[in-house]
């Protein structure tokens, strides 16, 4: 299969998993909801592919395995956190700006170099983040300034109840992914995800009992909860796969930008079917993004 065919596969894939990850997040505490998310998709996973598996490699790439699955791990757990508080609608289109970020950071760290085409799609990405929370209702124009103007958006984005989550998770995750295309030059697929997901099952079971909270996924009356987080494990388990066989194939940054396309099957009947607020303005956002991220990954 070519790489774009693994890559609109994960994003399908994902795009499932936003929905009904919000929905779980409503009745569910973000701790718990990782912990047990992560455990049941490293179940699954080694029941598909545990025989295939090779668990060697080299003391630096189990380093680097284990690097890269903490910083997943933190990136989930912040995502969780901002869509318990913020509408799927906002958090998706600020998690849409990574390719910029990992643009950013393949640069310094892997001698990447930014072209103009990359400077393009930056400022779209920038652009698109201000119209996501553009002010809506102007009560006092004459009282802000035209630089405060161009900057409150953005502050309110990063300064609203979640949205530190979201930009952490953006940095976390933007971070992971450029790990991710070092190693998966140097490992097999299915080594990598066995490394990563066991990793980010030991990172949330150590943070769950160090907090000593209780499992209620497992108490009567709250098993359709459980039966979610299977499907959620399952579909997010086939979207790692499909994206990781796509960024063995091609580019990152060009795989996460079309794997992104899911954001605006997100927004658009995520914001429907949650009855979230400013679904256009923020559907325009959105495109300007993915047009940013193209920008970003097609020069």
């Amino acid at each position: 299969m070519p790489w774009y065919g693994y890559a609109l596969i994960a994003a399908v894939s994902i795009a499932a998993v936003g929905l009904l990850q919000k929905r779980n997040l409503q009745q569910e505490h973000s701790t718990e909801y990782v912990t047990v998310f992560s455990s049941i998709k490293l179940l699954l996973f080694l029941l598909l592919f545990g025989r295939v598996v090779d668990w060697h490699v080299t003391s630096n790439q189990f380093i680097l395995l284990v690097i890269d699955g903490i910083l997943a791990s933190i990136a989930f757990y912040l995502t969780a956190k901002a869509m318990r508080r913020l509408e799927l609608s906002t958090v998706l289109p600020v998690l849409s700006l990574e390719p910029g970020l990992v643009a950013v950071l393949a640069a310094m760290f892997l001698g990447e170099i930014i072209r103009g085409g990359h400077l393009l799609g930056l400022g779209l990405l920038v652009v698109g983040a201000y119209v996501l929370e553009f002010e809506r209702q102007h009560a006092h124009p004459a009282t802000i300034s035209p630089a405060q103007t161009l900057i409150n958006p953005l502050r309110r984005l990063i300064a609203r109840p979640g949205g530190g989550y979201a930009f952490g998770a953006l940095f976390f995750f933007s971070a992971s992914s450029v790990l991710d295309r070092y190693l998966l030059q140097h490992v097999p697929t299915t080594t990598y995800l066995a490394y990563i997901f066991t990793t980010m099952t030991i990172f949330f079971l150590l943070r769950f009992f160090l907090i000593r909270e209780q499992l209620v996924v497992f108490r009567r009356g709250y098993r359709p909860l459980l039966f979610t987080i299977v499907a959620i494990a399952g579909l997010h388990l086939l979207s790692n796969y499909s994206q990781a066989q796509a960024t063995g194939l091609a580019a990152v940054g060009l795989v996460i930008a079309l794997k992104r396309l899911s954001v605006l099957l997100d927004v658009i009947i995520g914001g429907r079917f949650f009855h979230e607020h400013h679904l256009a303005q923020k559907t325009v956002a959105s495109l300007i993004v993915l047009i940013g991220a193209y920008f970003i990954v097609a020069t």
